[in-house]
């Protein structure tokens, strides 16, 4: 027999001398316990206080009053910090966006409006005459919108200098969320999330605004909060076009589904996973509650849907049928055509 034993597993400490346990110590709880001479002398301590055992019975104890009061001192203050800090971005927004939003709302009342994205789906569409076209990240390569939205730097860094010679309005998007909350950089570095300042000052007729991420609020009131992001920037853009009065809006390239880009570019692995695919509708179920309830008179048409089929009305382009015969095949008699005559 050993006369020292000494194990340790599982967060519980053992010590023994010639098969005697002389001490335990072990979590349980918040207490942190130990036992002396087969547990006839018990301890329990805390982070402020501890007391002793003989035989289970207390005989002495002790609370640590001035550590107790010090964190309790340290919480108020770093919640007052935190109150503050979101105070103080609450200014910041309200401040900014009275600056560039107002001027645009109702400036479009009663017209038609384009929310274009970059599915593969776009390449089917052709721009409308005289309606108001709202567009996303690399898809003014395809059309020349009224206004034009970004919040991921590294989608359109390549594009910085062709974009910042544009006449279209740019709506350039900062995430308003700390770090690390909100990652301004990927993990491994090579993604750049965030447009700096000198981006947007250099570029003709462009305006900062913020975003919040991650994002499941309604904000109506977009002149005092910030946008939301939902998972894609597309969500900005249609808040804004819901902002300036458009009666109606239609959906091109909004395709929410592993197929790539109008371009042909193929997407990240997360949109591989589904999991993408699951955040941006998500997003999509949100926004759509939303406009049923501040826009009811707004209607909403999905032009070419794929991952958005059934949420809006859905309508379809001949040649995106003619390309995909067994969609037609599929929806028969129920497929509504898109009346072309009014394409450019």
């Amino acid at each position: 027999m050993k006369v020292y034993n000494l194990k340790q597993d599982n967060n519980v400490k053992r010590l023994s001398i010639l098969g005697i346990r002389i001490y335990k110590k072990w979590k349980s709880g918040n207490f942190i316990k130990r036992a002396y001479l087969c547990g006839i002398l018990q301890s329990r301590k805390t982070k402020y206080s501890r007391s002793y055992y003989i035989f289970g019975i207390k005989f002495y104890g002790k609370k640590d009053k001035i550590r107790l009061l010090e964190d309790k001192i340290k919480n108020i203050t770093n919640e007052k910090w935190l109150i503050n800090d979101k105070i103080q971005t609450a200014i910041t927004v309200s401040k900014h966006h009275n600056k560039i939003f107002p001027y645009y709302k109702n400036r479009h009342s009663q017209q038609i409006g384009v929310l274009v994205a970059t599915g593969p789906t776009l390449l089917h569409y052709k721009k409308f005459h005289n309606y108001i076209h709202f567009a996303v990240n690399n898809a003014y390569s395809y059309l020349t919108p009224d206004y034009w939205f970004a919040i991921d730097g590294f989608n359109i860094a390549q594009s910085y200098e062709e974009l910042s010679k544009t006449a279209f309005t740019k709506f350039f998007g900062q995430c308003i969320t700390p770090y690390p909350i909100h990652k301004y950089r990927s993990d491994d570095k090579k993604r750049v999330y965030h447009i700096p300042d000198c981006i947007i000052d250099s570029s003709n007729n462009a305006h900062k605004f913020y975003f919040d991420h991650p994002s499941l609020r309604i904000n109506r009131d977009i002149e005092n909060h910030p946008l939301p992001d939902l998972g894609s920037c597309v969500f900005s853009a249609l808040y804004f076009a819901l902002y300036t009065g458009i009666k109606k809006i239609y959906i091109v390239g909004c395709d929410c589904a592993c197929n790539g880009y109008f371009n042909g570019v193929q997407q990240a692995e997360i949109w591989s996973s589904g999991r993408a695919t699951n955040i941006l509708l998500k997003g999509w179920n949100i926004i759509k509650e939303y406009i049923e309830t501040f826009y009811p008179d707004v209607e909403i048409i999905s032009i070419n849907p794929v991952g958005l089929k059934g949420m809006f009305k859905d309508v379809y382009t001949q040649s995106y049928l003619d390309a995909n015969p067994d969609i037609k095949e599929e929806l028969g008699d129920n497929v509504e055509i898109l009346d072309e005559k009014e394409f450019v």
